[in-house]
């Protein structure tokens, strides 16, 4: 749940700098969406390395 808020937070902001003037700003939202692209791999990768319960019958 964590990493799909963060990727679809990640593309809203990428999306959001289509609107906007400033090249600062820009930028300065492209470093914040790189960001939780990082973030949003991070959690993937801990989700799919955590230890699964064994089923023993």
């Amino acid at each position: 749940m964590t990493s799909t808020f963060l990727a679809l937070a990640s593309v809203g902001i990428a999306l959001s700098t289509l609107l906007i003037a400033s090249l600062a700003i820009k930028i300065a939202l492209i470093v914040l969406t790189a960001f939780l692209l990082v973030a949003t791999g991070m959690s993937l990768a801990l989700d799919i390395a955590r230890p699964k319960p064994s089923r023993i019958s």
